[in-house]
Formats: structure tokens, C-alpha cells, sequence
């Protein structure tokens, strides 16, 4: 998606060379929000992962005779499954214990783009907004190393880190760039074990 903004950015520049036109926000690192739901045997746990993902990009320019910008927003629904095996574990006391794990998560995301041109006011040098919405598709699969310590038989915290690689589809409205949501994931969290 930085491809698409320099793209858009390109563009206005050969119409109107000069023009001070700057990346404002481009994509920054963002939060994820998941839940997972597994089933552990022994040494193995598989079940399925839900996540959201969500970011923005946007190039403007503004002074006193007029404004022009894009907005990019991108919003990801993630579903997939995990396997995970617990390779070592180590009892401390009572029902508290410390397991190290490996995981793989293969999933798929959709993705939703919203794109918001704007200016002010509108002339024949540039092409009209062209406000619009699009759907993107992609599959993704994420590798990672964590480890888990159990408080009690139900309550534990968990940290994992890996890094997702996403297989992004293009998107012909967008000069056939796609939406990537590959990149090195730190995850931590509350679990509960029935």
C-alpha cells in the first residue's frame, strides 16, 4: 500500500510538477486485536484464531487557495486455525508451570479499503475524487515461538513472537498493488483453561 500512495503521489506530481505534496501518515505499525480458542492433548493444542487488524495512509497538501489529499483506510478480519506443540515444560510448584511452544497458523484475511480523495476547489488540471470502497483477499501463514506460564490449573499468561507472511491477491483499482499484512508479530495475553 506505500507503493499505491508514492503511485498517487507520482501522478498529481507530473500534472502539477512543483507541487510540495507530502506522505502524512504512511502505514504505520498497528495493534491487533485476537481471540483464539483451542484444545490441548498433552503436548499438542490446536484450535482457531480470530484477529483484527487495521491502519491508514494518507498524502495531502493544503494552503490558502485549496486542499487535495488521499486517505487510505484498511481494516483486516482474520480467521484461521493454529497447531501448537509444547516442546518443554517445567513444574515450579504446585499446579504452576512454565511450557515453551511452537506454532503455525495458516489463515485467511479479508480485507476492506476505503479510499477518501478530496479537494478544494475542484479544477480541470486534476482528475475529480473518486471516493470508493474495495475488497481485497489474502491468505497468510505465521510461524512462531512462545512460551506460557500457568498461575493455577486455569488461569495463564502467554507471550509468542514470529513473523507472518501474507499472500496478498492485487487489486486492479489500485494499479494492481495488494494489501500486505506480512510482518514480525509480538503477541501476549491472558488465557483460561477449563
Amino acid at each position: 500500500m506505500k507503493d499505491y500512495l508514492s503511485d498517487v503521489r507520482s501522478s498529481i506530481l507530473n500534472i502539477v510538477p512543483g507541487l510540495d505534496i507530502a506522505t502524512t501518515d504512511n502505514f504505520p505499525g498497528y495493534q491487533i486485536q485476537s481471540l483464539s480458542l483451542g484444545y490441548k492433548m498433552q503436548k499438542h493444542e490446536f484450535g482457531i484464531n480470530s484477529n483484527f487488524l487495521s491502519t491508514a495512509g494518507k498524502i495531502s497538501y493544503a494552503d490558502y487557495s485549496g486542499k487535495i489529499s488521499t486517505k487510505i483506510t484498511i481494516n483486516g478480519y482474520q480467521q484461521g486455525l493454529f497447531y501448537r506443540y509444547h516442546f518443554y515444560s517445567l513444574n515450579i510448584k504446585n499446579k504452576q508451570k512454565i511450557s515453551f511452544y511452537g506454532d503455525i497458523s495458516p489463515s485467511i484475511i479479508f480485507s476492506k479499503i476505503k479510499i477518501n480523495e478530496e479537494m478544494y476547489p475542484e479544477n480541470s488540471i486534476l482528475p475529480p475524487p473518486n471516493n470508493r470502497d474495495l475488497n481485497n483477499v489474502s491468505f497468510s501463514l505465521l510461524p512462531q515461538l512462545g512460551a506460557q506460564y500457568n498461575i493455577t490449573s486455569h488461569i495463564l499468561f502467554f507471550v509468542n513472537t514470529g513473523y507472518e507472511i501474507n499472500f496478498g491477491s492485487k487489486i486492479s483499482e489500485m494499479n494492481n498493488k495488494g494489501v500486505d499484512w506480512s510482518g514480525y508479530r509480538i503477541n501476549g495475553g491472558i488465557g483460561y483453561s477449563f
